[in-house]
């Protein structure tokens, strides 16, 4: 998956992670794969 804000490039992120939504301090919130196959809850930062 790709993540881009507007027309800036973020970065690209595994299949097994998804991003629900990005805030304006450029954090990403969203969802990751567990071992046992459930999403759970996930938060990344850009720099």
């Amino acid at each position: 998956m790709k993540v881009w804000r507007g027309t800036e490039f973020y970065g690209e992120l595994p299949i097994n992670e998804r991003v629900l939504a990005v805030a304006e301090s450029n954090d990403l919130a969203g969802q990751r794969k567990a071992a046992d196959g459930r999403w759970v809850s996930a938060t990344w930062t850009c720099e």
